[in-house]
């Protein structure tokens, strides 16, 4: 294979320091029953990488009207895959073997401030092999005292 981009090769491989919560581990009625938030995911050559890598990716066209611009990116040698998966793993006590990421990543980029998503909950993805996606991987970027807030819906 071809080696990879000069800007790729500032991803270290050591492990970032990382705490979780469980926000609803009182709460197994919740649909988000099992998540964590995970602080410090990834150190800031990490960061740095993927924000370089989202600057180089092109905004997918608008389908509709969105607040959000859209990047998507294809995982096709597992390089952010298998570090989600070791830091999930991490998170969850588990070994990163047992924990499958999917390789489509999509970057949303809000340019416009107070942009934000309308409610909705993430549908699971049926990946090639037939398995299908349990949980939803959301990672900061950049850091905004604005915002950037994520809010768990309640069941209804």
């Amino acid at each position: 294979p071809p080696p990879p981009p000069a800007w790729r090769s500032r991803v270290s491989d050591a492990a970032p320091p990382t705490t979780s919560t469980d926000p609803l581990a009182a709460r197994p009625d919740h649909p988000g029953f099992g998540g964590a938030i995970i602080e410090h995911a990834a150190t800031a050559s990490e960061v740095a990488v993927l924000l370089e890598l989202f600057r180089r990716l092109p905004a997918a066209r608008k389908e509709k009207e969105a607040c959000a611009d859209r990047s998507y990116f294809y995982d096709a040698d597992g390089w952010v895959s298998r570090r989600i998966a070791t830091v999930a793993a991490r998170a969850w006590g588990a070994a990163a073997a047992n924990v499958a990421v999917a390789p489509h990543f999509r970057f949303l980029n809000y340019a416009k401030r107070g942009g934000r998503l309308p409610a909705h909950v993430d549908l699971h993805r049926v990946l090639d092999d037939g398995s299908r996606t349990t949980h939803t991987f959301l990672m900061y970027l950049t850091a905004d005292a604005a915002g950037g807030a994520t809010a768990l819906l309640e069941a209804r």
